[in-house]
């Protein structure tokens, strides 16, 4: 099975996705049930952004796919103060993938999630032949 970077993984998934719902197909739903699993298992759920990631399923271009997530601030106590809302906007580069993210940049929290998503979403990753999802191969942090 061909490795690829998660993002490149995710981003076929959602143009298959798409072409499944233009032309009918009820493949669809399977696409959605392994973009679903990909939310589950390798986002970013954990590390910071409490209520995990989302794949922007209606955001997808030939060029670019968009990720939602939230993350909670807290305040020099350690009580939690605020929260900010975020888009990934993820395209694909000579070396990699770049990363936008949107929203407002309280605490930098922007470069924190970029470099969060980067080293997420260029971990080398297979769909598995046995279980029909994804497996990170190479890059896996715990």
């Amino acid at each position: 099975m061909k490795t690829r970077m998660l993002a490149s993984l995710i981003h076929s998934a959602l143009i298959a996705r798409q072409h499944c719902l233009l032309s009918g197909n009820d493949y669809a739903t399977k696409w959605d049930d392994h973009l679903n699993d990909i939310e589950r298992n390798n986002l970013s759920f954990g590390l910071g952004v409490d209520q995990g990631t989302t794949i922007d399923r209606d955001r997808v271009k030939p060029n670019q796919f968009v990720l939602s997530c939230g993350f909670p601030h807290m305040n020099e106590g350690g009580y939690y103060d605020g929260w900010t809302d975020h888009s990934v906007i993820v395209t694909p580069a000579f070396d990699g993938i770049d990363i936008r993210i949107t929203g407002r940049n309280r605490n930098n929290i922007k470069d924190y999630l970029g470099e969060m998503f980067d080293f997420i979403l260029t971990r080398q990753a297979e769909w598995s032949a046995e279980t029909g999802n994804i497996v990170i191969v190479e890059g896996v942090h715990s």
